[in-house]
């Protein structure tokens, strides 16, 4: 859970990331500060037997545009994300996941490993002197990636010296493995959890029930959270409006994001101005 509202900061926040490319920024940044932080011993105290756990949660672009010559991440904006964008699945999501890693991963000493196994899986893997970064991981990719974690595909995962980089689109741990597979839930438990997860660099858009209020939460290493609104489902329509900034090492909780957004729409509402599209109450929130 985030400790709550910040006091209103002295200076302007930074404009949100409009585009791809800003994402890609924002995400190298990050890591630059945990590195950084790492290497000066300023980095939070954890286990000191276990790797450091670090989420990435990039927007993707939608099969069409990846379908279209690759995805160009300068200048292009992203939006809320929707399964049906990606009829090819998991391996389709891969492909154009792979074009944010290399550009976050350039000028460090990186390599792609390949499929961890099935190239159909989408689940693939860099390798660092220092780190290991795997995605997409979802609930049915998770036994492999537990694997990963656990030193079945080589030692490094397991070190306390390394950092284990994961984009992953899994939902809970009782929603993996079968009720007989006893194996793969203790590690659903023990890797979802009761390990320590911070994330590296977050940034999403988001909409609250019935396309009331749209916006987008952007985190990461050094970083404060900070939720942006938007006029739309696209990240071009964002504003410089911060309506809900908080502390921690946790992203707000999805009915506060919810609430702030949807109460800084009908602000704008009633001053004439756009505000997301159609009616209706609820704090449910879609990402």
């Amino acid at each position: 859970m985030a400790s709550g509202a910040l006091p209103k900061s002295a200076g302007p926040a930074p404009p949100p990331p409009r585009t791809h490319g800003a994402v890609v920024q924002g995400a190298r940044a990050a890591l630059r500060r945990f590195r950084e932080d790492r290497a000066a011993g300023r980095a939070p105290k954890r286990s000191p037997s276990e790797p450091w756990r670090l989420l990435l949660d990039a927007p993707l672009p939608v099969a069409a545009d990846v379908a279209a010559g690759g995805l160009p991440l300068e200048g292009s904006p992203f939006g809320v994300a929707d399964e049906g964008d990606w009829p090819g699945g998991q391996a389709q999501r891969f492909r154009a996941w792979r074009k944010f890693v290399e550009p976050l991963l350039d000028g460090y000493p990186s390599s792609f490993l390949g499929m961890l196994e099935s190239p159909s899986d989408g689940l693939g893997v860099w390798q660092l002197p220092d780190m290991v970064v795997a995605g997409l991981v979802v609930n049915a990719t998770f036994p492999a990636f537990a694997r990963l974690c656990a030193g079945d595909f080589g030692a490094q995962p397991t070190r306390p010296d390394q950092a284990v980089v994961v984009a992953a689109d899994w939902t809970r741990a009782d929603d993996i493995g079968q009720p007989w597979d006893r194996t793969t839930s203790r590690a659903a438990r023990e890797l979802i959890d009761d390990a320590e997860w911070r994330h590296l660099y977050s940034a999403k858009m988001l909409r609250t029930a019935k396309g009331r209020a749209f916006g987008c939460v952007v985190g990461g290493w050094g970083l404060p959270w900070r939720v942006y609104a938007a006029e739309g489902a696209d990240s071009s329509t964002l504003l410089d409006e911060v309506v809900l900034e908080c502390q921690g090492p946790q992203q707000p909780a999805r009915e506060e994001i919810a609430a702030a957004l949807n109460a800084a729409a009908e602000r704008r509402r009633a001053e004439g101005g756009g505000g997301g599209e159609g009616r209706g109450g609820g704090f449910k929130l879609w990402w």
